[in-house]
C-alpha cells in the first residue's frame, strides 16, 4: 500500500512501512512532485512502491504526536493539510491495482468514497498511475 497525498498542485509521496503491530505508516522519505509534472510523479509513485512496505517497530503515542508531512506540505496541523488535499491509496493485489481515492464529508474532512475507486491492470504502469491521479486531482474543486 502507498500513498500519494495531493495539495493544491502538488503531490507528496512518502514510502509507507508497516509497523509490527500491523498498521500502516508513512515515512521518510518523501518525494515531492509537481502534478503538472508527470514525469517526476510517476518516478515518485515508482520509486516508492519499489521500496515496499518495510516492518518497522510501532511507535508509541510520544513518538508520533505529529505527522511530518504537515510540515513537508507546510502548515501547521493535520487538520489543515486535510482541508486543501486529497488522499490516493495505492494497492497491489493478485493481477491488479487499485487506486483508492478520499472523498470529503460536510466538515471538510476525508471520508472513505468506494464510488471514486479505481481498478488497473496489475502491470499497469507507474505513468499510468501518475496521469490518473493528476487527471483525478485536477478535476477536483476542492484541492485549491
Amino acid at each position: 500500500m502507498w500513498h500519494v497525498y495531493v495539495r493544491k498542485d502538488t503531490a507528496l509521496v512518502p514510502d509507507v512501512a508497516r509497523t509490527k503491530a500491523g498498521f500502516f505508516l508513512d515515512i521518510e522519505p518523501v518525494r515531492v512532485a509537481e502534478l503538472e509534472d508527470l514525469q517526476s510523479l510517476a518516478l515518485a509513485v515508482e520509486q516508492a512502491m519499489k521500496s515496499g512496505n518495510p516492518e518497522v517497530p510501532t511507535p508509541s503515542r510520544d513518538e508520533y504526536k505529529k505527522p511530518f508531512l504537515i510540515g513537508v506540505a507546510g502548515v501547521r496541523t493535520w487538520k489543515a493539510f486535510e482541508r486543501k488535499s486529497a488522499c490516493f491509496t495505492i494497492f497491489r493485489g493478485e493481477g491488479e491495482i487499485e487506486i483508492a481515492e478520499t472523498g470529503r464529508n460536510d466538515a471538510g474532512q476525508w471520508i472513505d468514497a468506494p464510488s471514486l475507486n479505481r481498478t488497473f491492470a496489475g502491470d499497469s504502469s507507474a505513468m499510468d498511475l501518475a496521469r490518473y491521479i493528476a487527471t483525478r486531482a485536477n478535476h477536483r474543486t476542492d484541492l485549491t
